[in-house]
C-alpha cells in the first residue's frame, strides 16, 4: 500500500475515515442518526479528499458510484494517471468542485 493516509476498513464508520466528509440523511425526522452498514443508509459521502496521498495508477470507474459527492480532490498525486473515468461527467451530477492539479 503506497497511500500516505490509509483507511481502516474494519471500521464501519466510513465517515470517520481520512479525507471523507459525510452529510446525514434524515429520512424519519430523527436527529440522532448514526452511520451504519444496513440497507438504509444514514449518511452520504459529500467530499472525497485524496490529495497528497501517494496514489498510483488510474482512478477506478467505481468512483462514479459516489453520486452525491460535491467535492473531489485528487490533486498532488504525481503517480496518478491513465484515462480519467468518463462516467464522472455523466454520473457525478452534484460535483461542483474538482481539484486535480499536479496529477
Amino acid at each position: 500500500n503506497t497511500w500516505t493516509h490509509t483507511w481502516d476498513i474494519t471500521n464501519d464508520d466510513f465517515c470517520s475515515w481520512h479525507g471523507i466528509v459525510c452529510e446525514a440523511i434524515n429520512t424519519n425526522n430523527d436527529t440522532t442518526m448514526t452511520t451504519t452498514t444496513t440497507d438504509t443508509p444514514t449518511h452520504i459521502i459529500t467530499t472525497l479528499d485524496l490529495s497528497q496521498n501517494g496514489l498510483q495508477g488510474s482512478l477506478p470507474d467505481e468512483i462514479c458510484l459516489l453520486t452525491d459527492i460535491t467535492h473531489l480532490d485528487i490533486s498532488q498525486n504525481l503517480q496518478l494517471g491513465g484515462v480519467f473515468p468518463s462516467c464522472i461527467g455523466d454520473s457525478l451530477l452534484q460535483l461542483t468542485i474538482l481539484y486535480m492539479y499536479q496529477t
